[in-house]
């Protein structure tokens, strides 16, 4: 019978050893050269936003938070994080992660707090727009789910009577103004039924007042992404504007 050499258990453990301080070893020198690399490497401290945040919201320091990023990323018009926000509000929405820049704010001269929905107005970058705070019965329950930046139909409901026969009353809708955008909203609350305020141009606001006064108005939300173009609105504004005027 053939008897093989016994290895020692103590020669066992000590390339158990020897292979484990390996390990640690090449861990260390990996974590040595990644930190020698991003020190290597130069990084400069930007601002990023930590939540979302509205076109026309007021901004402060607390909204973003510092990271570090390679010069070579650095878009246009980044700001550093010792950069004055007084006065400043958001020219476009911003993402979470998104950096600020420049060109995303703008300064209002008012020295006072920053109103809310003035500022948004001022964002939109059309001087002749008013806020108009819409009825909200026919959108109340989707107001949990509205925000700045959403986009509405207004229909105007108004009742009318038979050219052809007095004593018959009916009902004629119109969309009065397409794509209005949204700059305010305040879901429903046990002593409020929920607040609407959309920006109009005059011309919009006189056609909202008066539609309101002859009939009921109502409000529809606008899909997510869907342009309406200028000249749409446009075309839509001047027919119920003449249509109004020729029944009243």
């Amino acid at each position: 019978m053939v008897a093989f050499p016994k290895i020692s258990s103590s020669k066992n453990k000590k390339s158990f050893l020897f292979f484990l301080l390996s390990i640690v070893c090449a861990t260390l020198a990996a974590g040595i050269i990644y930190v020698a690399g991003q020190q290597a490497t130069p990084s400069v401290p930007v601002l990023v936003a930590k939540t979302e945040i509205n076109a026309g919201d007021p901004l402060t320091k607390d909204m973003f938070k510092q990271v570090n990023i390679p010069p070579a990323s650095l878009p246009d018009g980044t700001l550093t994080p010792n950069a004055p926000l007084d006065n400043a509000v958001a020219l476009h929405g911003m993402a979470p992660g998104d950096i600020l820049r420049e060109p995303n704010i703008m300064r209002l001269d008012n020295k006072e707090s920053l109103p809310i929905l003035s500022a948004r107005l001022r964002s939109l970058g059309k001087n002749d727009l008013r806020a108009v705070q819409i009825p909200s019965e026919s959108i109340r329950g989707m107001l949990g789910g509205m925000k700045a930046g959403d986009r509405v139909d207004i229909i105007s409901v108004i009742e009318k009577t038979d050219p052809e026969d007095k004593t018959k009353k009916y009902l004629e809708s119109k969309t009065i103004i397409e794509a209005a955008p949204v700059i305010g909203v305040q879901p429903p609350e046990s002593q409020s039924g929920g607040v609407l305020v959309v920006a109009l141009t005059k011309q919009q606001v006189e056609l909202f007042a008066l539609s309101k006064e002859q009939g009921k108005i109502y409000a529809s939300l606008v899909p997510f992404g869907i342009n309406v173009s200028e000249e749409n609105v446009q075309n839509t504004l001047d027919n119920a504007s003449s249509n109004n005027e020729t029944k009243s």
